[in-house]
């Protein structure tokens, strides 16, 4: 009776044992889904701000060109018109001084 009662414990001990072996198992998976989960959400955060950086980032580059662009046109017209307002002075200054055969 004392060894039937004995391998009845331990048989017992080992059911529990095996019990909260399984439910420790099972919490360290149910810790390990939360902080899986839990990076996962940071990893999405974090994209999701570095893209609106980007777009940031991106539409003031796009906004310093178009500024570049603009004053690269604007000094271009410019070269243009001292050209332009150059070489018709230079013809008005030649026609005055030259003759029929345009020597001057």
């Amino acid at each position: 009776k004392l060894m039937r009662e004995a391998q009845q414990r331990e048989a017992a001990s080992l059911i529990k044992g095996t019990i909260e072996q399984k439910q420790a198992e099972k919490e360290r998976d149910e810790q390990l889904k939360a902080r899986r989960l839990q990076q996962a959400k940071e990893f999405k955060a974090r994209m999701e701000r570095r893209a609106k950086d980007e777009a940031a980032m991106m539409q003031k580059a796009m906004e310093i060109a178009r500024g570049l662009r603009e004053r690269r046109q604007a000094r271009e017209a410019e070269e243009r018109q001292a050209a332009a307002a150059a070489a018709a002075a230079a013809i008005a200054e030649d026609d005055t001084e030259r003759d029929d055969h345009s020597w001057t």
